[in-house]
């Protein structure tokens, strides 16, 4: 396991020794680490608790799970571990920051074998994830199921087209207002998203990141040019302007129709419309 990797990248598995003159340490230095068989949740992903924290002090009263798919963190949700063995993960992680006494911002990670904690990962110095997550659920959401996850939003996907699509959908959280809903805590276009779903149970926080996610995966409606050449209209055309919102059938962010008889020709933006 590479020293210096953190999601699980460039982790190997191996069933015999001689499998290592082969490797060629493409992340640096390495770990070697026991393969145990730890234990999982009831839907078959590893039970994974961590514990955030902040100059020494927990953050957070929900506990939380990081979602581990093979090797890799997929995002964080509500812990799925039973209140004993979260009583030990927390007693133990109170004894370790008393001891290393942080100055900043961590996690503490854990799995679970032979039934009881045992520690998987220190995490020092940066607002992991998780830890924003938490922040984020104490701010407006306390008490809620969350689930986290992460995904890379199209290139020609806006923030504005996204947030009207999640308002749209009916499962935009407004923080301060709403109860439930998906909140993107990073929306970068083209390189990185990281959203929440937040909800009364795990089964509600799933249908809203179903939502969301189709949100996030919809094409974006396609552009139709003008013709060349102006064509000869047998019609008369009417421009209704200033229209709240226009839906085709999602969001246009346009406010002009342009009519002919009885059917809509075209919907316009500000710019063409003043033509």
């Amino acid at each position: 396991k590479p020293c210096h990797a953190v999601e699980g990248e460039g982790v190997l598995f191996l069933s015999e020794a001689s499998a290592l003159n082969f490797y060629d340490f493409p992340y640096g230095d390495v770990l070697l680490e026991s393969d145990l068989a730890v234990e999982k949740a009831s839907d078959g992903i590893v039970l994974a608790p961590m514990v955030h924290y902040m100059e020494g002090a927990s953050v957070g009263k929900s506990a939380t799970d990081q979602i581990i798919i093979g090797n890799t963190n997929s995002g964080v949700r509500t812990t799925q571990a039973s209140k004993a063995f979260l009583r030990s993960v927390n007693r133990w992680s109170d004894s370790l920051l008393k001891k290393i006494s942080p100055q900043g911002p961590g996690s503490l990670d854990y799995l679970c074998f032979d039934g009881k904690p045992l520690l998987n990962a220190v995490n020092f110095g940066h607002f992991e994830q998780g830890l924003i997550l938490k922040l984020f659920q104490e701010s407006y959401a306390p008490g809620s199921h969350t689930y986290l996850w992460r995904f890379k939003p199209a290139q020609s996907l806006s923030f504005t087209e996204f947030w009207g699509r999640l308002k749209a959908a009916a499962v935009a959280f407004q923080p301060g207002v709403s109860k439930e809903g998906v909140y993107p805590l990073l929306f970068l276009r083209g390189l990185s998203g990281i959203f929440v779903s937040i909800a009364d149970s795990e089964l509600n926080c799933a249908l809203y990141f179903e939502k969301a996610n189709r949100c996030l995966r919809l094409p974006l409606p396609q552009e139709v040019e003008p013709p060349a050449h102006p064509l000869p209209s047998t019609f008369l055309l009417t421009l209704i302007k200033n229209a709240e919102e226009i839906y085709d059938p999602s969001r246009t962010f346009k406010h002009h129709l342009l009519v002919g008889g009885e059917s809509v020709v075209g919907i316009l933006d500000d710019a063409t419309a003043a033509t």
